[in-house]
């Protein structure tokens, strides 16, 4: 950590103080604000997952279970703490699962700034995703705009999961 630069000037004319503050001590009470926010995201996503969803896989009556995995992430550039779920529907077979992801604001969770279908053929492997089509039709989005590929939803989620 740089040190707080103090510069105190004399002016021939009287005295006068000129403080300066350095830039970096500027950046680290930033930086500090924004760990806080960040953490701050990170429990808000916590209780709401854990109150809407509780803890551990969800088993159907026939045998199928469902997955639901979330993260959190505080986008300083936005000033959002967005919320990302993936939600795994494995059938009894162990055949193809449905996976869906969702990007939501958590203090606005109405909103949905991005929903997207997977099929992920394999469910050992979650690598192998391609969009969910029925009859043709996908159900993608990020931010309105219909995803046409999985490449797609990554390049258009990408700016709400950075810094």
């Amino acid at each position: 950590m740089r040190l707080l630069a103090l510069v105190t000037a004399l002016v021939l004319t009287g005295i006068g103080f000129l403080v300066v503050e350095n830039s970096s001590d500027a950046d680290e009470r930033t930086n500090k604000e924004t760990r806080d926010l960040q953490e701050r995201c990170y429990k808000n996503a916590m209780k709401w997952f854990q109150e809407k969803w509780g803890r551990g896989p969800i088993r159907g009556k026939d045998g199928s279970s469902t997955m639901i995995y979330f993260t959190s992430h505080y986008s300083q550039k936005l000033n959002k703490c967005f919320f990302w779920t993936e939600t795994s529907y494995i059938p009894k077979d162990q055949t193809a699962a449905i996976v869906t992801k969702d990007l939501l604001d958590i203090h606005e969770l109405n909103k949905v700034y991005a929903h997207c279908i997977f099929e992920q053929k394999d469910p050992r492997d979650p690598k192998e995703l391609s969009l969910f089509s029925k009859k043709g039709e996908t159900i993608c989005f990020v931010a309105g705009v219909n995803c046409t590929s999985v490449s797609d939803w990554e390049r258009l989620i990408e700016p709400y999961m950075e810094e």
